[in-house]
C-alpha cells in the first residue's frame, strides 16, 4: 500500500452520526424500537445488551420507566464507539458526570472531537507514514506494502494506547 492508497483509505473513513437520524423518529421509543433504530444505522445492539447497560447504570433512567429518549440514543452511540477500547466502568464513570448536566451537549462535543480526530488523521497520517517508512524500512528491503501496513497499525495502536492511558488518568481524577 503506497502513500496515495493509504490516503484514499483514510478519506473513506467517515462517521455517520445516528443521533441525526433520531429527529425523524418520535421522541420516545421502546426497547424494540431502539434496537431496530440502531440496526437501520448498521449498529448492532441486542435487547440484552441495552438491558445490561440499563442495569449497570451506564444509561440514564428510562422515561416513565419504559421509554428510551434522545439522551439514551446519544449514550448508546458513544458506547458503540468506545466499548472496544474502554471498559464499561470507564465509560460509566465519564457518563455520570454528564447525566446531571446537559448530556446532549456533552454528546455533541464528543462527536465533534471524534470527527476532528479523523480529520487530523486524514491530514497528517500519510506524511507521518512516509517518514516512518523511509526512516525504519527504507534500506532494509522490506516490501513497501508490508512496511506500510505494519507502521499504520502500529502507529494507530500506539496513539490509542497513549490516549487510553491519558483518559484513565482523567477518569481517575473525577
Amino acid at each position: 500500500m503506497n502513500k496515495s492508497s493509504l490516503a484514499a483509505k483514510i478519506n473513506d473513513l467517515n462517521f455517520t452520526d445516528p443521533v441525526k437520524a433520531f429527529s425523524s423518529y418520535k421522541s420516545e421509543m421502546t426497547l424494540s424500537q431502539v434496537v431496530a433504530f440502531f440496526e437501520k444505522q448498521n449498529i448492532i445492539f441486542t435487547k440484552t445488551m441495552v438491558q445490561h447497560y440499563m442495569k449497570s447504570g451506564i444509561l440514564p433512567p428510562l422515561v416513565n420507566k419504559r421509554y428510551y429518549s434522545k439522551p439514551h440514543i446519544c449514550a448508546l452511540t458513544v458506547i458503540h464507539i468506545l466499548k472496544d477500547i474502554y471498559s464499561l466502568e470507564d465509560i460509566k464513570a465519564v457518563f455520570k458526570l454528564f447525566y446531571d448536566e446537559d448530556f446532549e451537549a456533552a454528546y455533541g462535543a464528543f462527536i465533534k472531537m471524534y470527527e476532528e480526530a479523523v480529520v487530523v488523521w486524514k491530514n497528517d497520517l500519510p506524511s507521518i507514514m512516509g517518514d516512518l517508512e523511509s526512516e525504519h524500512f527504507g534500506e532494509k528491503g522490506i516490501n513497501g506494502d508490508d512496511a506500510q501496513n505494519f507502521l499504520t497499525a502500529s502507529l494507530l495502536m500506539a496513539q490509542s494506547a497513549a490516549a487510553k492511558e491519558l483518559a484513565k488518568l482523567a477518569i481517575k481524577n473525577y
